[in-house]
């Protein structure tokens, strides 16, 4: 990317960043008025500073997004199917099912968890082609640009190991981040377990799989999922195998974690912090392993400028 591409690139994104914010707010606003939700009154900061965290939160998650845009192969239609799935799935879906699981720690109203669905849905609706089209995306032949890469994604192979990922890597990453970065911080045991106590890794995870026996499960579920995410990401996008894991690392991260810089009454600001270290650093890597999994290990040998040999 020259300079001049930078810069527009730049621009576009701030701009885009703006309509993000502004279409989160009239969405979060409508969703609210027509389910009879108040705005809560608790929490830490004015409204003023809420304010400037949710346009940060749209800037970073608009960046990443277009970051995707531009280097994917395809365009229009297909291009922004692929966009709100993502956007959708990450931001809202994968991270509210599992809000759903926890609530009985955070206690927030049923109408609240719809909202907060009603809300990511129509967002990202309105939102993806608006990325598409000003990203030039729409045009006829945009994406024809430059000459599309085919990562090395074979039919059978890669089904063996996105099942690793799904039922192996991922709850991997999500117990191990789980208790070595968030269980180091009291007030987070103390919300999901009631009690300050820190128990060694392993018989932490025996009680923890004893108590709930359809924890290990539902991450596995959830692991299916962030693969499926995955897999159009990679299917479109024309950058070396490499360079897609660190695009599918952003979306996986900044997508579903951004939102922890949003003070909530539910979760207070140590808490917060401490999933956005978690998760952030973990599905980064699980964004990128994914990656690897499924289009580089036993994949075909790539050359330095991307192909496949023959």
């Amino acid at each position: 990317m020259n300079e001049r591409k930078a810069i527009i690139f730049a621009v576009r994104v701030v701009g885009l960043s703006v309509i993000n914010f502004l279409v989160w707010i009239v969405v979060s606003s409508a969703v609210s008025g027509a389910l009879g939700i108040s705005v809560h009154s608790e929490i830490e900061q004015s409204m003023t500073a809420v304010m400037l965290l949710m346009l940060a939160t749209s800037f970073c998650n608009t960046a990443v997004l277009c970051y995707a845009v531009v280097r994917s192969k395809f365009s229009r239609l297909k291009l922004v199917v692929i966009v709100f799935l993502v956007y959708f799935g990450v931001n809202t879906f994968i991270s509210q099912i599992e809000t759903i699981y926890f609530n009985a720690s955070l206690n927030i109203p049923g109408m609240e968890i719809f909202s907060f669905f009603l809300t990511g849905f129509i967002t990202a609706l309105i939102f993806s082609p608006l990325a598409v089209l000003i990203m030039g995306k729409f045009r006829r032949g945009g994406a024809q640009s430059q000459q599309p890469r085919r990562l090395p994604l074979n039919v059978g192979g890669p089904v063996g190991r996105a099942a690793i990922v799904a039922a192996v890597v991922y709850p991997v990453l999500y117990f191990g981040f789980g208790y070595f970065v968030l269980w180091q911080f009291p007030v987070a045991r103390e919300m999901y377990s009631g009690s300050t106590e820190k128990l060694p890794f392993f018989i932490h995870m025996a009680r923890t799989l004893q108590n709930d026996p359809w924890f290990y499960p539902w991450q596995v579920l959830r692991g299916i999922l962030w693969v499926l995410l995955a897999l159009p990401v990679i299917r479109m996008s024309m950058a070396k195998w490499w360079e897609t894991g660190v695009q599918v690392g952003l979306l996986f991260a900044v997508l579903m974690n951004a939102q922890h810089l949003l003070p909530n009454p539910y979760m207070p600001l140590v808490v917060r912090m401490a999933h956005l270290l978690e998760t952030a650093t973990s599905n980064f890597i699980l964004g990128f392993l994914t990656v690897y999994f499924i289009c580089r290990l036993g994949g075909q040998p790539m050359t330095s400028s991307g192909r496949s040999k023959p």
